[in-house]
This record gives C-alpha cells, structure tokens and sequence, in this order.
C-alpha cells in the first residue's frame, strides 16, 4: 500500500522505492489524478502504462494458475465431485 503512493506523490519515496511504485498499476492511477487536480490535463501517459501493467499482470496471474491446476490435476490433487 505505501508504494501506490496514495496519500503523497511518487517523487516523495526514495529513489529505490519509485522504481517499486512506477511498477504498480494504482501508482500511475494517483499520480495521474494528481495532475488533472493540479490543473495540467489527463495523462494518455500515466493511463496507458498503468492499463499495459494491469494487462501483463492479469496474464502472468493466468498463466501462473494454469501451471498450477496443471500439477495438481496430474498429482491428482483436486477432489473428485460426483
């Protein structure tokens, strides 16, 4: 949570834990309300990157699921429901 850099911008952690936060979807998100609220415009920039991190998320979760009911399923770990 203190990475998503909620209550305070990016440029306030140091400089180890931006490039922590710059890898988090929710950061892009604040830091982009942040400059529609300080009265610079949205940011296409902050909007993309966070969708594109979202979307490689989302795809390495499914991926890591699959491999994992693929061992389970040949273990025969899953419970048989009749």
């Amino acid at each position: 949570m203190p990475v998503s850099c909620i209550f305070y911008p990016v440029s306030s952690l140091p400089k180890w834990l931006q490039d922590i936060a710059w890898m988090m979807p929710p950061a892009h998100s604040f830091e982009g309300m942040r400059q529609v609220m300080g009265g610079h415009g949205f940011s296409p920039l902050h909007f993309w990157w966070g969708a594109g991190l979202n979307l490689v998320y989302f795809t390495v979760a499914i991926a890591f699921f699959g491999w994992i009911f693929e061992k389970a399923r040949s273990r025969g770990l899953l419970v048989k429901q009749e």
